[in-house]
């Protein structure tokens, strides 16, 4: 019997699944739970601003630690938002873009705004803690990003359109184009 007989024991039983199985019940999934348009992602981060207000109404006469952390990741999450609501394009490019990165970095602020804050509004010891520590990592980590593409934002001077190269547009322009035979 080999040594990694148990890492072979599920290859052959995921072989078996039908990936249009898996590929029709997973998909919606994944679309309900992290689509950026999804209900679900709009009430947590509803859920995740009233929670947010809620803990600061009752915590508001004795500041701590908990109270600056959570006041970090609602920074954090307006900060990203506020970015999403920026028109940075013209009209007609608004769904292309950096703001098409701002409106897919606020689904995870909200689920981490809305759980952190769920749980140290619920003061559950061990959990809170851990989802504070969680969420602050996760959090610095998707800030960084967005403000290093904000900087880049500001700094690009270049005249080609949005997502020119992401969106193959220079293979297309490449395919219209003459080339010009050589004559020897």
């Amino acid at each position: 019997m080999p040594i990694f007989w148990a890492v072979k024991l599920p290859l052959k039983k995921v072989k078996e699944i039908d990936p249009k199985l898996f590929r029709h019940y997973l998909t919606p999934m994944l679309k309900f739970f992290f689509n950026r348009e999804s209900l679900i992602v709009r009430l947590m981060e509803v859920l995740g601003i009233v929670t947010f207000v809620f803990f600061v109404w009752q915590h508001y006469q004795t500041p701590s630690w908990t109270l600056f952390f959570l006041s970090f990741l609602f920074a954090g999450y307006a900060f990203i938002r506020l970015c999403d609501i920026i028109p940075w394009h013209q009209a007609k490019n608004r769904q292309t873009g950096i703001r098409v990165h701002f409106q897919k970095a606020v689904v995870p602020c909200t689920y981490i705004l809305a759980i952190t804050n769920l749980t140290c509004l619920l003061n559950i010891p061990y959990a809170s803690t851990l989802f504070m520590i969680l969420g602050l990592l996760m959090t610095s980590a998707v800030l960084s990003v967005n403000v290093i593409l904000v900087y880049f934002y500001f700094k690009d001077k270049d005249p080609l359109p949005i997502n020119h190269f992401s969106s193959n547009a220079y293979l297309k322009e490449w395919k219209n184009e003459k080339i010009p035979t050589p004559t020897h």
